[in-house]
């Protein structure tokens, strides 16, 4: 199979139906670590945060599997022994631990078109509905144009950072002067937003990271233009041992920068009240950053699927 017919395959673990973890997507020969990983929405201590490896060959259509974790894994029912490596196939089974986390090894391809496709739109898909908000007016809040003016970082207290990028506290007061209600969308960090740049599970440094697919940034633009305030909420317990944090904030200016969509960071940075998914972000987000003393909320699951490259994020109204 020569290079460009490469480009039409495509590889991915699909869990099996009903499960809650997501869909892991296998490059040609690129090693692709899985377990308890937000990007994988396991948090069982059962698997290890590297579970097993995979490396998937498309010219073979072929995936080699090694077990790293401490538990068994199992390929087709069959025990997989820890640092052996083994050969799945299309439509084989592996199943990350006993009675866990099964995956459906799959192979597909893409037909080519036969004139070049025009630009895809950005596909959004709402699993679940809820109640209809009142309709926001889309507004025109130009990013400013340079860092200083663009970045805010506030040290609210000790175990809470905030970031301000672009004019948010303009678009809060517009919301507040209007009487609208307040649309939050509020999404993770890491394996929602971005992703490590070298595949470990674990980013290496502040510059170890890549947007989880070419299509976030648009995501990002439609909400903040349909009149929603966007919020990024990360547990980032490590930086309590850390005596200088600026490396890990110049990464989130990085990000902002890259991303260029007004919007709020918040980071949690110890074991406490603030942590995800104890609400303490949220309840300050509701009553210093918003000022307000209700706020209705849902969780509705917002998927975002182009080129074999689903994506999902959690938005909270």
């Amino acid at each position: 199979m020569n290079s460009s017919s490469l480009k039409n395959v495509h590889c991915s673990l699909e869990p099996e139906e009903g499960s809650s973890i997501r869909t892991v997507l296998l490059e040609h020969k690129e090693e692709t670590p899985v377990g308890r990983t937000p990007e994988c929405l396991i948090d069982d201590v059962r698997v290890s945060r590297v579970q097993v490896i995979l490396s998937a060959d498309f010219s073979r259509e072929e995936v080699t599997i090694k077990r790293i974790g401490r538990n068994p894994s199992f390929l087709n029912g069959s025990c997989m022994v820890k640092d052996k490596e083994y050969t799945a196939q299309n439509n084989n089974i592996l199943e990350l631990v006993e009675n866990g986390y099964k995956y459906r090894v799959k192979f597909s391809k893409s037909v080519e078109c036969a004139s070049p496709p025009k630009e895809a739109k950005l596909n959004i898909v709402h699993e679940t509905q809820s109640p209809p908000l009142k309709k926001m007016k889309p507004r025109e809040l130009s990013p400013p144009q340079n860092r200083e003016n663009g970045i805010e970082w506030i040290e609210t207290r000790k175990a809470l950072l905030l970031c301000k990028y672009g004019p948010v506290n303009y678009q809060i007061q517009n919301i507040r002067s209007q009487n609208e209600l307040f649309q939050v969308a509020a999404f993770d960090l890491d394996g929602t937003i971005i992703k490590t740049k070298s595949g470990k599970v674990h980013p290496k440094g502040p510059t170890d990271w890549m947007l989880w697919n070419d299509k976030v940034p648009l995501a990002l633009k439609k909400l903040h233009n349909n009149g929603y305030l966007i919020v990024v909420i990360s547990n980032q317990a490590s930086l309590k041992y850390h005596a200088n944090i600026n490396p890990f904030k110049s990464k989130v200016d990085a990000i902002l920068e890259h991303l260029d969509v007004p919007m709020i960071v918040m980071i949690s940075t110890d074991e406490d009240f603030f942590r995800k998914p104890a609400p303490g972000m949220w309840f300050y987000l509701r009553e210093v950053v918003l000022g307000v003393s209700f706020l209705k909320w849902s969780i509705n699951p917002l998927i975002i699927s182009t080129n074999y490259q689903p994506s999902l994020f959690w938005y909270f109204i």
